[in-house]
C-alpha cells in the first residue's frame, strides 16, 4: 500500500511558529510531526510516499533529504494549492491500479495501530464501500467534521464544522481510498477540489469507519499545539504496556493467562518440595576422542544401574570435552570448532532414550568443570564412578572410559536382565510406524546397519559382497532390505548393496532415538559388530542377529575382551537376551548370513508373525500409540475381590482397626523407630514381632477364585485371623506358589511360605541386599513364557497395581484367572 501525506498547508492559525517552519515540521517533543508520520507508517508497513509541498517547501526538501527515510518519499511541489482532491487527480499515476490507498493531513497528530486501520478496510464486512475513514471522539465537535453512522457503521450523513453537532465522532482526516474513487473525483468539476466539501457527500453510504481510540488531536492553534505536546508525553509514559493492556481487554485471553499463570505456580510450588539433595547420582564421562555410540549407551545403562542399586530418583552427567583436537579418523566432520556440539548432540539423543535422565552438562573446559564440581558434589548421594578423583592425571581417567564402563555394566547384567531398559520416546515409535506403513507395507521390513569404516578394525567391516548375495537371494520374496549407512558415508553418490528390495534411510543414522525406534518395530534387525547395535542390545523388545561378533584381528571383538569385559564365551549371546536376539561369532559370509537369517525368520514366524503387529492399525490408532494386544477389561462386570464368606461386619472391623494401627503407627511407632532403629532391627527377626509386622503390612488378601476358607468367629485372636486362615490353608494343602514382587509384602511372606514358594519375579528387576531374607530367584515375567512352570498359584504382592498386573499376566502370558491371588 502506497499513502500520500498532505503537508502543503499555510499553518496560519498557528502563526508565529509557522512564520520560519511549515506546520508538518513543527517539533512535538524533540521531533518533527513529519518524522513522527513517517515511523509510524513504515512500522505499519507502509514503503512508499508521496509529500505535496507548497508553503516554505524548500524546508520540506531539505528535512526528507536529511531524512533517513528520503528512499521512500517522492516530493511533488505545488506552485497554486490544487485543493486535498485536486492532489488525487494530479498524482493519479503513482497509485497502482486495483490496490487501495492512504490519504494523510499530515499536520494534525495521530498515534494508532494502523495495522489494525489498514486490516479494517480489507475485511470489512460491506464490500461494496469505496473508502475506509478513520474516526476519533472530540472535545470541540464545533471546529470538525462530524459523522452519522448507521447500524454497520457506515457513513450516512457527514456536516463539516457544524453549528450544533449531533455527536462528538469526527473526521480524523485519514482515509483509505479504493483505486475506483478516481472515477467519482474525475467528475468533479469544481476548481480545487476538497475531499470533505466535495468528495465525501458524494459517497455517503459506501464509507466504512475505524474508529481511533488511542490519540488524535489537532495542532491548529498554540493553544491545541501545547495540548497536543502534554498528550504525546503523557501517551507513552501511561502506554508503556499498551500490548499487554490490549492482549488483556479480551476475555478468553485473560482467562488463558489467568489458568496457565496458576498452573505454573502450582508447578513450581510442586518442584520446591521435591527435595533435590541426596536423591540424585552424578556420572562424570571424561572424554578426549569422540564417544561412540556404545560406549555412551554403556554409560546411560551403568547409571541406571546405580540409580536403582541406591533407589534415586534420576542421574545427571556431565560430558568432559577437552581442548586437545579431536581424531581426525573418528569423524571427518568433526572439528575443535564444533565437536562439544556434536558430543552435545550425542548426549541429548541417548537422553532420550532413557526415562529416568536427569539434567546434562557438557563442558569444554576442564577447569571450568572443576569449579562446576566443586560446587554441586555435596548435593549428589552418589558419584560415579565412585573412586573420581579430577586431580588424578588425565591419561590415568581416560583410560577408564570404555573398558572401564562396560565391564561394570556386563557384570551387573549376569545379575539383573531387566537394565536392558532402553526405551525409544513415543514420538519416534509413531513416525518409525508411519515410515514402514508408508513406505515398505505390505512387505516385512528387516534392516541391515553397515559398519564402512576406513581407519580403526577395519577387519569388523561388513563384508559388502557376501551381503549383496544375501539380499539378491531374498529379492523375490516379500521381505524389504531397509540400509542405514555409517554416518561418515551418508548421503555419497555410490550404494554399496542395491536391489528392487532395498531402501536406504539416512535421516535415521543422524537420530539415535529415531534408529533406535526403527530398531524396535522392524521385524528383524541384522549387524555386524557394530557400535551403533548396542541400540538393539540394550532395549528387550528388538529382535536381532549380529555376525562376526568374535575377530582375533580386532583388539575390540578378541577372546580376551569378550571375555574378561563382556563375560561372554564361545557362541554366548548377551545376558538376558531373548531367543530372538543372538550373537553369531562367525564371520558373516553368504552362507553363514544365509542359514541363521532363514533360521531366525522361521522362529519369528512360527512365535509371532513376520508382519508387524501395527500393519493393521489405522492411522489414527498409529498416532495415538493403541497396542491391540491389549484386552479390554469390563471392570463394571469383574467380581468382587472380597471374599464373599466374610461377614460385612467383621470386614468394616478389620480395616478401621488396621487404619487406627496405621494412625498410632505414622504418630507414635515411627518417631520411635527413627530413635531406636538399630534395636528394632534386632527384633524384627523374632518371630513374634515378624507376625505383627506381616500384620501390618499386608493390607488385604482375596482371591480372583472362590477360595473354600472359613474364617474364625473372632476375627483377631491370637494369630489365628482371616489372612493367615488364608495363608495356612495354601500351606497347609502343599500348594506351589510364585510371588510377583520381591518388596517388603513379598519379603514378609518368605519366612512363612518358603517351602510352597518356586521362585519370585519382578518386572522391573531388584537388587537384593544382604540382608534381605529371600533366598530365593528373582526373575522377570518372560520366565512364564520361557519355562515349563509347576505352580498352583501367582500371588500378587505390589500395592495400588494390582488390576494392572493381573491384567498383563493374563493378556501377556496366558496366565488363567484361577491361578492368580492378588493382595
Amino acid at each position: 500500500m502506497k499513502a500520500l501525506l498532505l503537508a502543503a498547508g499555510f499553518g496560519t492559525r498557528l502563526r508565529p511558529l509557522t512564520n520560519n517552519i511549515p506546520k508538518c515540521l513543527v517539533p512535538i517533543n524533540g521531533k518533527a510531526l513529519l518524522e513522527i508520520w513517517l515511523e509510524n507508517l513504515i512500522e505499519a508497513g507502509i514503503k512508499e510516499f508521496l509529500i505535496n509541498t507548497h508553503y516554505l517547501h524548500k524546508e520540506v526538501e531539505a528535512f526528507v533529504a536529511n531524512s533517513k527515510y528520503k528512499d521512500y518519499i517522492t516530493l511533488t511541489y505545488e506552485e497554486e494549492l490544487l485543493g486535498t482532491a485536486g492532489t488525487l487527480i494530479k498524482n493519479k499515476d503513482f497509485f497502482k491500479q486495483n490496490e487501495p490507498f492512504m490519504v494523510i493531513h499530515a499536520d494534525n497528530l495521530c498515534i494508532c495501530d494502523f495495522k489494525d486501520f489498514i486490516s479494517s478496510h480489507y475485511l470489512r464486512e460491506v464490500k461494496n464501500t469505496l473508502m475506509t475513514m478513520m474516526l476519533f471522539r472530540t472535545d470541540t465537535p464545533e471546529k470538525c467534521g462530524i459523522v452519522e453512522l448507521d447500524t454497520q457503521n457506515i457513513v450516512k450523513e457527514f456536516y463539516e464544522k457544524p453549528r450544533f453537532p449531533s455527536s462528538n465522532l469526527a473526521n480524523a482526516a485519514i482515509y483509505i481510498f479504493e483505486y475506483d474513487i478516481f472515477n467519482l473525483i474525475d467528475n468533479i468539476n469544481h476548481k480545487n477540489p476538497d475531499i470533505s466539501i466535495d468528495l465525501i457527500p458524494l459517497l455517503l453510504g459506501k464509507i466504512n469507519t475505524y474508529e481511533n481510540k488511542t490519540l488524535n488531536i489537532d495542532i491548529g492553534t498554540p493553544n491545541s499545539y501545547k495540548n497536543a505536546q502534554k498528550l504525546y508525553i503523557k501517551h507513552f509514559e501511561n502506554n508503556k504496556y499498551t500490548f499487554l493492556k490490549k492482549y488483556f481487554s479480551i476475555k478468553q485471553n485473560f482467562d488463558f493467562y489467568k489458568h496457565r499463570s496458576t498452573d505454573i505456580k502450582n508447578r513450581l510450588l510442586k518442584q520446591k518440595e521435591v527435595r533435590y539433595k541426596n536423591k540424585r547420582l552424578l556420572v562424570i564421562c571424561d572424554f578426549i576422542d569422540i564417544p561412540c555410540t556404545f560406549e555412551l549407551i554403556n554409560i546411560y545403562m551403568i547409571a541406571e544401574v546405580i540409580r536403582r542399586k541406591y533407589d534415586l530418583e534420576k542421574f545427571d552427567l556431565i560430558f568432559i570435552s577437552h581442548a586437545k583436537d579431536p581424531s581426525t579418523n573418528r569423524n571427518k566432520f568433526i572439528t575443535p570448532e564444533n565437536r562439544r556440539q556434536y558430543i552435545l548432540n550425542l548426549a541429548l539423543e541417548n537422553s532420550l532414550l532413557f526415562e529416568h535422565t536427569g539434567s546434562l552438562f557438557v563442558f569444554d573446559n576442564r577447569n571450568q568443570f572443576i569449579d562446576f564440581y566443586k560446587n554441586v558434589k555435596k548435593a549428589y548421594k552418589y558419584i560415579y564412578p565412585k573412586n573420581y578423583d579430577y586431580k588424578l592425571p588425565i591419561d590415568i581417567i581416560l583410560n577408564r572410559v570404555g573398558s572401564y564402563h562396560s565391564g561394570n555394566l556386563f557384570e551387573y547384567l549376569k545379575k539383573d536382565t531387566s537394565l536392558l531398559s532402553l526405551k525409544p520416546p513415543k514420538d519416534k515409535v509413531i513416525f518409525a510406524r508411519k515410515w514402514i506403513k508408508n513406505f515398505i507395507y505390505p512387505k516385512i521390513p528387516i534392516t541391515i546397519t553397515i559398519r564402512e569404516i576406513d581407519f580403526n578394525e577395519t577387519s569388523r567391516n561388513t563384508n559388502i559382497e557376501h551381503w549383496q548375495k544375501l539380499v539378491d537371494y531374498f529379492k523375490n520374496d516379500k521381505y524389504i532390505f531397509i540400509i542405514f549407512r555409517d554416518y561418515n558415508n551418508l548421503y555419497e553418490k555410490d550404494f554399496p548393496i542395491t536391489g528392487e528390495n532395498v531402501k536406504y534411510l539416512n535421516e535415521a543414522v543422524i537420530s539415535n532415538s529415531f534408529r533406535s525406534a526403527l530398531y524396535q518395530e522392524v521385524t528383524l534387525n541384522l549387524f555386524v559388530s557394530n557400535g551403533t547395535a548396542m541400540l538393539a542390545i540394550a532395549n528387550e523388545k528388538t529382535r536381532y542377529i549380529i555376525f562376526n561378533f568374535y575377530n582375533p584381528l580386532a583388539p575390540s571383538t578378541s577372546i580376551e575382551h569378550l571375555k574378561n569385559a563382556l563375560f561372554l564365551y564361545y557362541k554366548d549371546s548377551f545376558h538376558g537376551s531373548t531367543k530372538y536376539q543372538k550373537l553369531i561369532w562367525e564371520k558373516d559370509s553368504f552362507d553363514t548370513l544365509k542359514s541363521y537369517t532363514i533360521e531366525m525368520l522361521d522362529l519369528i514366524k512360527h512365535d509371532l508373525g513376520l508382519e508387524p503387529l501395527f500393519y493393521t492399525y489405522t492411522d489414527d490408532e498409529i498416532s495415538s500409540m493403541v497396542e491391540k494386544k491389549d484386552i479390554e477389561v469390563d471392570y463394571k462386570n469383574i467380581e468382587s475381590p472380597i471374599d464373599k464368606n466374610l461377614p460385612t461386619k467383621e470386614y468394616k472391623l478389620f480395616f478401621n482397626l488396621q487404619r487406627y494401627i496405621n494412625f498410632i503407627k505414622q504418630k507414635y511407632i515411627n518417631p520411635i523407630k527413627q530413635k531406636y532403629k538399630y534395636l528394632l532391627f534386632k527384633i524384627k527377626n523374632i518371630s513374634l514381632f515378624h507376625s505383627c509386622y506381616l500384620y501390618i503390612k499386608i493390607n488385604k488378601l482375596y482371591l480372583l477364585q472362590k477360595y473354600e476358607v472359613r474364617p474364625t468367629k473372632i476375627l483377631f485372636k491370637k494369630r489365628n485371623y482371616y489372612l493367615e486362615n488364608l495363608i495356612y490353608s495354601i500351606k497347609n494343602e502343599n500348594k506351589n506358589i510364585i510371588i510377583y514382587g520381591a518388596g517388603s509384602i513379598g519379603e514378609a511372606l518368605y519366612p512363612i511360605l518358603k517351602d510352597n514358594i518356586i521362585l519370585y519375579i519382578d518386572s522391573s528387576g531388584v537388587f537384593l541386599n544382604k540382608n534381605s531374607k529371600i533366598q530365593k530367584d528373582v526373575f522377570k515375567p518372560n520366565i512364564l513364557n520361557e519355562k515349563n512352570l509347576n505352580y498352583d498359584y501367582i500371588i500378587i504382592t505390589p500395592k495400588y497395581r494390582e488390576i494392572e498386573i493381573a491384567k498383563d499376566l493374563m493378556n501377556l502370558y496366558k496366565i488363567p484367572d484361577n491361578k492368580i491371588l492378588i493382595f
